[in-house]
């Protein structure tokens, strides 16, 4: 078997996610490597809770969405590497101290609308991608990086 280096800094590509106003709100995604999906899938084990099988063969399974939800929060947090237009707004004084504590910058009020962009540390993308506010990205970022992976598997298995 072929010894293959680790490579953590795939530079991604961008895709547009939606709208702000009339600027295009852009993610660059990386693809989840394999061995970075296993040691996600470790480290979530156990999402399903309870397989039962009744006497006519149909199987229901129980999930714990709990663990299912941080493993797609892990995935989407690695893959998410910047974006382009993609801003927030600051609710409270609350989100505002964490804001400022996340992006090291003390003017942050309630009410101002931050930018992100270029601004992602591994604090900042758990805080953004667990927000009620930003429910639909996490998902959104894992298929992207899924498309990606799908991709560069196709072009590998051309190779050989």
């Amino acid at each position: 078997m072929p010894f293959r280096k680790v490579v953590d800094d795939d530079p991604g590509q961008w895709f547009v996610y939606g709208k702000d106003g009339d600027k295009d709100v852009r993610f660059r995604v990386r693809p989840l490597p394999l061995w970075k999906n296993a040691e996600i899938q470790r480290t979530f084990e156990g999402m399903t809770r309870q397989v039962k099988v009744d006497r006519q063969g149909t199987a229901e399974t129980t999930r714990n969405l709990e663990k299912e939800v941080g493993a797609v929060l892990a995935r989407a947090s690695y893959s998410l590497i910047d974006s382009e237009n993609c801003r927030v707004e600051v609710p409270s004084e609350k989100a505002a101290q964490a804001y400022r504590e996340l992006l090291k910058d003390s003017s942050i009020q309630a009410g101002d609308v931050v930018a992100l962009d270029g601004r992602w540390t591994d604090e900042l993308r758990k805080d953004f991608l667990t927000d009620t506010a930003s429910v639909g990205v996490p998902a959104w970022i894992v298929e992207r990086a899924a498309e990606q992976g799908s991709v560069k598997v196709k072009e590998e298995e051309g190779k050989g």
